[in-house]
């Protein structure tokens, strides 16, 4: 069910500010399994469902990707980045833009194969041949993404695909909401798929101020470890469900990551602690929103973050998702 969801949501161009149409289509899956469906005035789409204390569950649905920042006179779109960071990692691969147009992405052959590769040194070329026909085709502030591959490992253990970030935790999040023993639920719930957060976790922020949650759960990926040569990290993939203590961006409320390793203990789930030394979530925006929120993070680890091969274990999904149906189902009243 996850992997053909991700295959689904990968059918739609949704980098940062662009989020629409993929969130109508996640509407479509969880309106009926909703009490309230809506989208807020940031776009961020907002499933309620139960009663009492309110909870936000937060999985951002924006991805990674460019906008056309204008074109030189032989016709190659320049653009700006939408949390790209080295872009020898997708030199080469097939991008779309929200228009349908499909180009390819390369770079300057006199950039220094050593230097990490910045956007202002790549262009996108769609086959125009001036600067006036390229903007006719890809008028400036048109925002666009790779086109995404998903594929299995070969025992089926392992997904790869572009924009996991943070699609997978979509995915999870829409499974919750379809599995949910809603008869059990103590809390209010909020389910936010939120918008912009790779520019800045600019949709969750106004959503947290508008629901005014006491507790609140991000759900996204995190680094692992675990390859060659790579920061030394605790996580890595097939250790189960990644329970945060702090990234760049909070401090988790203790008495939350008390209560998400207990209820682990409690549904034998495997779960891994997670200090995260570089980059930041929902959670991030989330805690602080107006006197302040109890806050967590649930994580899926994933390896090859922000490139077109991201990977994830199904069994740590399978982990994520069981711990956030249960802690949903044994209820926030600490």
């Amino acid at each position: 069910m996850i992997i053909d969801i991700i295959k689904k949501l990968n059918e739609f161009v949704s980098p940062s500010g662009n989020e629409k149409k993929l969130l109508e289509y996640v509407r479509s899956e969880i309106e009926a399994y909703s009490d309230e469906c809506f989208f807020d005035v940031m776009g961020n789409l907002v499933a309620v469902v139960g009663a009492g204390e309110k909870v936000m569950i937060s999985a951002h649905a924006d991805t990674i990707g460019f906008i056309c920042h204008y074109a030189d006179e032989k016709g190659f779109i320049r653009f700006q980045d939408l949390g790209w960071e080295d872009y020898r990692i997708i030199a080469g691969r097939h991008v779309r833009f929200t228009n349908g147009v499909d180009g390819v992405l390369y770079y300057e052959e006199k950039t220094k194969p050593e230097t990490i590769l910045k956007c202002d040194s790549c262009f996108i070329d769609i086959g125009a041949r001036s600067a006036e026909e390229a903007l006719r085709i890809v008028p400036v502030g048109t925002a666009a993404a790779v086109v995404p591959e998903c594929f299995e490992s070969y025992d089926g253990r392992r997904l790869s695909s572009a924009f996991l970030d943070n699609r997978i935790s979509v995915a999870l999040l829409i499974r919750t909401l379809k599995e949910l023993d809603k008869s059990k639920l103590r809390n209010k719930v909020y389910f936010v798929f939120s918008v912009q957060e790779e520019v800045g976790t600019r949709g969750a922020m106004p959503a947290a101020y508008e629901i005014v949650p006491k507790y609140a759960l991000a759900v996204d990926v995190t680094l692992t470890g675990d390859v060659p040569e790579c920061p030394k990290l605790s996580v890595a993939l097939g250790k189960g469900a990644a329970v945060k203590i702090m990234d760049e961006g909070i401090y988790c409320h203790k008495q939350m990551v008390d209560f998400i390793l207990d209820t682990a203990e409690k549904h034998d789930i495997p779960v891994q602690p997670e200090v995260m030394t570089r980059g930041a979530t929902d959670a991030m925006a989330i805690h602080t929103s107006k006197s302040g929120v109890v806050t967590g993070a649930i994580s899926i680890p994933q390896r090859y973050c922000h490139s077109p091969v991201e990977t994830v274990d199904l069994d740590d999904c399978e982990a994520v998702f069981n711990l956030l149906k249960a802690s949903l189902e044994e209820g926030f009243t600490f």
